[in-house]
């Protein structure tokens, strides 16, 4: 057959008939009871069928999300109590009550209560330095480099005024008075003592006083008021009027390094003490 020559479609359509014909026929006689819709699908070459494709596995189904918690803010730290303060500080050491003066210096030299006494570079403790029973008794806020060279609570300048207020305007010796310090051990040049170390400080001046049983008390500086009275009350609310501590009077008044550098002071100071000359008297 030449190659050249086209095929007419209707010859070609009657040949497959005749060919589907006769393949029925055969699946007849062999008892096949297959439908012609069937083996005209196996004709078909499978390649030029579509095959269905798999259906993808459906994806597992999420759980939903967990409710998200409101965010409670934390609670402020309620505020210490005076009990939870005081039980911050260092406890009352348990050689006290203290036999003597002597006893109490031998104590105090070597006290750790606070930075200042368990600092490795501890320059010394000073007591206090005048009568063992006196009628007044001063209390400085703290020590200096310069009261620690001379082994005194008070430099020179302040100590020789304080002497001639006692003198001239208490009408006492010096003799009859003693100077301590609210905070035992001598600071850093330019330092004046932190709170807790004024507090732990403050179980010696208690047993000082204790010792000494003064007939009265003048307080030099606001630091040694707060040291004798607490932090309470300002400065201002404790000068200027009688105090009492446990039973003895007491006022509060200017330090002397302060009525050496403001002279127009002291006549506010003379006001304050003024206040004790009805103790001092009796």
């Amino acid at each position: 057959m030449d190659s050249n020559k086209q095929l007419d479609p209707t010859a070609e359509l009657a040949a497959a008939t005749r060919a589907l014909r006769m393949e029925i026929g055969r699946r007849k006689r062999w008892g096949a009871k297959r439908t012609a819709a069937a083996i005209a699908e196996e004709a078909v070459s499978p390649e030029l069928i579509p095959q269905p494709q798999p259906k993808a596995p459906a994806a597992p189904e999420q759980a939903p999300p967990a409710p998200i918690a409101p965010r409670i803010p934390p609670k402020a730290a309620p505020p210490l109590l005076k009990e939870q303060l005081q039980t911050s500080l260092p406890s009352t050491p348990k050689s006290l009550p203290c036999s003597d003066l002597g006893d109490l210096r031998k104590r105090v030299s070597t006290c750790s209560r606070c930075s200042l006494g368990a600092s490795p570079g501890r320059s010394g403790a000073i007591v206090g330095r005048g009568a063992p029973r006196p009628r007044l008794l001063y209390i400085s806020d703290h020590i200096g480099p310069a009261e620690h060279t001379r082994q005194k609570p008070l430099d020179e300048l302040a100590g020789t005024l304080l002497g001639k207020i006692t003198t001239g305007g208490m009408g006492l010796k010096v003799e009859e008075t003693h100077v301590t310090s609210a905070v035992k051990c001598a600071l850093p040049p330019g330092c004046v003592p932190s709170p807790s170390e004024t507090a732990s400080c403050k179980v010696w001046l208690e047993e000082e006083i204790r010792l000494l049983a003064p007939s009265a008390i003048v307080t030099l500086g606001a630091g040694a008021a707060h040291a004798l009275f607490g932090n309470d009350a300002p400065g201002g609310k404790l000068k200027g009027r009688l105090l009492h501590y446990k039973g003895t009077p007491a006022v509060a008044t200017f330090h002397p390094r302060d009525l050496v550098a403001r002279p127009d002071l002291k006549a506010s100071a003379w006001a304050d003490l003024q206040l004790l000359l009805p103790s001092l008297k009796s």
